[in-house]
């Protein structure tokens, strides 16, 4: 199995961060990026997971490439939402070496 990071998120905590204090404030998305030190990103993070506010999370992302698995591996880690997929087609590829 080859895993290749294509891409990320480059500050996701803050993102995340930013995200949520959208959530609890009328100002303007400047002005909360501005006001996030790492110190406030860290505490506030914790405040969520306090919390159980979970749902900024997905507004971070990291994309990956992932070679020479199973049909039988890629089942299951499609199988429940916790990502979006982007799977090769069995339909339109032909591969001489497809599990």
């Amino acid at each position: 199995m080859l895993v290749t990071l294509i891409a990320h998120t480059n500050d996701p905590e803050k993102t995340i961060a930013a995200a949520a204090k959208l959530c609890y404030s009328d100002a303007h998305i400047e002005t909360l990026l501005d006001g996030l030190t790492p110190e406030k990103t860290a505490a506030f993070l914790q405040k969520l997971n306090d919390f159980g506010h979970a749902s900024p999370i997905e507004h971070a992302s990291f994309t990956f490439g992932i070679e020479g698995v199973s049909r039988t591996f890629l089942a299951q880690v499609t199988r429940h939402r916790i990502a979006s997929f982007s799977v090769q087609s069995q339909r339109y590829v032909r591969l001489e070496d497809f599990r």
